[in-house]
C-alpha cells in the first residue's frame, strides 16, 4: 500500500498534473523569405517568413530591430489602412495587425482563405482583394474579403497570381499563365472577370508584379522586363511598349514619375514621365533577388527574399548607393544542434552560426560563407560536416565564433549524405551511392561507387540514405516500386546490393535504432532490420502529411511535414501520436536536443519548440525521489506513452 499512497500523495499535492495533456510550445523563431516591406511612419514593417520585424530606419547606415512578432503562416504581402497593418499570409488567411503602438504590433483578427496560398493584396475601403495559388480547392485563387463582416468571395483565374493592384472600379491580377487579368470590381461582393493581355513573360512566369496608373498597367513581367498596357478599355487591353532589361522583374512600385523596380540581380529605377517611352535611370545590382521594394524620402527599402533588407540612398537616381543592411537567411535548408550552438545551412549565404542559449532569442553569431548551396550538416562532437553544392567538407566549430576548415572532397550532385564510423555515403539521383573513408577528416577520399536500382537518371532515384559504417539504407524520393534498398559497405570501396524492400515510397528520410528503422515519407513506416538480409514492415502508419525528416531520441520520435509531430515509439509496431502542430513552412528539418525540438522550415525560418509532458515527468520524478531508481525504471518500462496505468504501477510496487 505504500505506492498507493504515494500516488495519492501526488495526487493531492500536484492537482491536474496526471491530467495535462502534452504540449508543443514555440520558444523562439528567427528567419524566413523576405516578400514584403512597409515604412510607416519612422518607422519599417518586414515580412519574414512568419515574422513581422520592427525597424528603425533613422539611422540609414544602421537599421535596427526593434521587435519580432510572430504571426501565423508566411507573410506574403501588406498594406497599411490607418492604424491596422492588413497582412496577407501564405497558410494563415488575410490578418488584421493593430500598429496603435507601433512598437508592440498585435493580432487583432484573420480571415481564412479557404487554402489559398496568398501571394498578393490590395486594400480598397472595407474590401482586401488577395490573390494567389495552390488554393485545395478550385476556383479561388481571387478572394475578395469585406474587413468589416469576413464575408469572403471567391472568383477562379487560370493559374497562379503573384501580381495585383486596385484602382476605382477594377482589379488587375498578374496571372502566370494568361498575364495581365481584368476583373470588374464596382460591386466588390461580385467580381465579374473583363478582358486579358497575355504578356510575353518568361519560360515559366509572366505578370509577377502590376501597377495601375490612369488608363495604364505597368506589369513586372519576369524575363521579358516591364510591360506598359493600355487598359483604357478594361475589355480589350492592348500592348504600348516593352522595356526589356536583360534583368528578371519581380515587382513595380510607384515613386512620383518614377517607378522602383525588384529584380533578380537587385533593384532598377525607370522614368515612366514619358509612359510610352520608359527608361532606365539607374541601378543597384547586388546580385540577390528581391521581392518588394518601397521609398522612403530619399531612401528606397528593399526585401531581398533570401537575404533580409538592403536600405538604399535613391537621392542620386542614376547612381543608388547602398547603405546599412539587416542580414538574415530566407532559407535554411539543414541545421546540426550543439549544447549552446546551432549551425544552420542555407540556400545562398552559406554556413550560419546561432546562439541559442536563450532559446527564445536564437541570435546569429557568425555566418561563414560557402562554395555554393549549403545543403545537409551532420555534426559529430566539434566535427561538422557538410555537403556545399559539390564539396563534402570538415570543419572544425570547436570554437563557436571560429569555423575551421579541415578538409573536403568532391561530391556529385546529390540528394543526401550520413557519415558513421569513418565512411560518408552520398545517394545521387543517378541514382548512385559513393563511399567515402573519412577516418582522416583532413583528407576524406571517394573510395567506392554503386548504381542503386536498375532505374533510368530520369527516375531521379536516391532521396534518403542512412549508415552505421557496415550497412547502408538507400531510399527512392520518386515513388518507385523499390522503394528502399539495403547494402553492404563493410567493404566501403566495394558496396554490394543485399535486397531491397518493397512496399515503402516517397523516402525522404530513413533512420536506424536497434533493430528498427524509420522511414519519413507520404507515410510513417518502420521496419525490422534485425537482419538486413531480410527487413520487413511493422507497420505504414497514416499521419495525413508528407514527412520530410525526422530524429530519435529514447521512445520519442520527432518527424515533420506541414505539421511538427511527436510519436511514442516504444511499441515499433503501434506508433501512437502524443502531439502535434501545425508549422508555418514545410518542415525541412528536424533535431531533438533534451526538451526542446530545433526545426527548419521551408521559407519559413529556424524554430525551436518545447514539448512537455507534464504528467510523465512529473510523476516519474516524484516516484524516483521516493522511491529510488527501480521505481523510476519501472514507470520507464511501463508508462513510455506517458499515461498513468496506477494499478500496474501499485501492484508492481507493492511486490518489490
Amino acid at each position: 500500500m505504500r505506492a498507493l499512497t504515494i500516488l495519492s500523495l501526488f495526487a493531492l499535492l500536484f492537482p491536474g498534473a496526471l491530467a495535462q495533456p502534452p504540449t508543443l510550445e514555440l520558444v523562439g523563431s528567427v528567419g524566413g523569405l523576405h516578400s514584403a516591406v512597409e515604412p510607416v511612419g519612422d518607422l519599417v514593417y518586414l515580412g519574414e517568413g512568419p515574422h513581422l520585424v520592427v525597424f528603425d530606419v533613422s539611422d540609414p547606415d544602421s537599421p535596427q530591430v526593434l521587435n519580432r512578432v510572430r504571426l501565423d503562416g508566411q507573410i506574403a504581402d501588406m498594406a497599411r489602412v490607418s492604424d491596422t497593418l492588413i497582412v496577407a499570409s501564405e497558410g494563415a488567411g488575410v490578418m488584421e495587425v493593430d500598429i496603435s503602438d507601433p512598437l508592440n504590433p498585435t493580432l487583432v483578427g484573420t480571415t481564412p482563405t479557404c487554402g489559398l496560398a496568398a501571394a498578393a493584396l490590395a486594400v480598397s475601403g472595407e474590401w482586401a482583394f488577395v490573390a494567389g495559388g495552390f488554393s485545395h480547392t478550385a476556383g479561388q485563387d481571387f478572394q475578395v474579403i469585406n474587413l468589416t463582416t469576413s464575408v469572403l468571395i471567391t472568383r477562379e483565374v487560370t493559374a497562379d497570381v503573384y501580381g495585383l493592384d486596385v484602382q476605382g472600379d477594377f482589379a488587375y491580377l498578374g496571372d502566370t499563365a494568361d498575364g495581365l487579368v481584368i476583373f470588374d470590381v464596382s460591386d466588390p461582393s461580385a467580381p465579374v472577370r473583363r478582358g486579358s493581355y497575355q504578356t510575353p513573360g518568361g519560360p515559366q512566369f509572366r505578370a509577377l508584379g502590376v501597377l495601375a496608373s490612369g488608363e495604364l498597367v505597368y506589369v513586372a513581367d519576369d524575363t521579358a522586363g516591364l510591360e506598359v498596357v493600355d487598359v483604357s478599355d478594361p475589355d480589350d487591353p492592348f500592348h504600348v511598349v516593352t522595356l526589356p532589361l536583360g534583368d528578371t522583374v519581380n515587382s513595380v512600385t510607384p515613386m512620383g514619375v518614377r517607378l522602383l523596380l525588384g529584380t533578380l540581380q537587385g533593384m532598377r529605377v525607370i522614368d515612366v514621365s514619358t509612359p510610352d517611352q520608359p527608361q532606365e535611370l539607374g541601378h543597384w545590382l547586388p546580385l540577390h533577388r528581391s521581392r518588394d521594394v518601397v521609398s522612403m524620402g530619399d531612401l528606397a527599402l528593399v526585401a531581398l527574399l533570401d537575404r533580409g533588407m538592403q536600405v538604399v540612398d535613391i537621392s542620386d537616381e542614376a547612381s543608388p548607393e547602398a547603405r546599412g543592411v539587416y542580414e538574415m537567411p530566407g532559407v535554411f535548408t539543414d541545421l546540426a544542434v550543439g549544447v549552446t550552438t546551432a549551425h544552420l545551412g542555407t540556400w545562398t549565404s552559406g554556413l550560419w552560426v546561432f546562439d541559442i542559449a536563450d532559446p527564445e532569442n536564437p541570435s546569429p553569431l557568425m555566418n561563414h560563407p560557402t562554395a555554393g548551396t549549403t545543403m545537409n550538416l551532420q555534426r559529430e562532437g566539434d566535427l561538422l560536416w557538410v555537403i556545399e553544392r559539390h564539396d563534402l567538407t570538415a570543419y572544425d566549430v570547436s570554437n563557436p565564433i571560429s569555423t575551421e576548415t579541415l578538409g573536403s572532397v568532391v561530391v556529385p550532385t546529390h540528394f543526401d549524405f550520413h557519415v558513421a564510423n569513418g565512411v560518408a555515403c552520398v545517394v545521387t539521383g543517378g541514382p548512385e551511392l559513393f563511399t567515402y573513408d573519412i577516418s582522416d577528416p583532413t583528407s576524406p577520399e571517394q573510395v567506392g561507387f554503386v548504381h542503386v536500382t536498375d532505374l533510368p537518371p530520369t527516375q531521379m532515384g536516391g532521396h534518403a540514405v542512412w549508415t552505421d559504417g557496415a550497412i547502408a539504407y538507400v531510399g527512392d524520393g520518386w515513388g518507385s516500386d523499390r522503394g528502399l534498398t539495403v547494402f553492404d559497405i563493410s567493404d566501403p570501396t566495394s558496396p554490394e546490393e543485399v535486397t531491397f524492400i518493397d512496399g515503402v515510397y516517397g523516402v525522404q528520410d530513413i533512420l536506424v535504432e536497434g533493430p528498427t528503422a524509420y522511414v519519413a515519407s507520404p507515410r510513417l513506416v518502420t521496419l525490422d532490420v534485425s537482419d538486413p538480409v531480410s527487413p520487413s514492415v511493422i507497420v505504414s502508419m497514416s499521419l495525413s502529411d508528407f514527412l520530410q525528416d525526422q530524429d530519435l531520441v529514447g521512445d520519442r520520435l520527432v518527424t515533420a511535414g506541414r505539421e511538427l509531430w511527436v510519436l511514442d515509439v516504444s511499441d515499433p509496431s503501434y506508433p501512437e501520436v502524443v502531439v502535434h502542430t501545425p508549422l508555418a513552412g514545410i518542415g525541412e528539418a528536424v533535431q531533438i536536443s533534451g526538451s526542446l525540438i530545433h526545426v527548419v522550415e521551408m521559407g519559413g525560418g529556424y524554430s525551436i519548440y518545447r514539448l512537455s509532458e507534464p504528467g510523465r515527468a512529473s510523476l516519474a520524478g516524484v516516484l524516483g525521489a521516493l522511491l529510488g531508481s527501480d521505481a523510476t525504471q519501472m514507470w520507464d518500462d511501463t508508462n513510455a506513452d506517458g499515461r498513468i496505468e496506477a494499478a500496474d504501477l501499485v501492484t508492481q510496487l507493492d511486490e518489490e
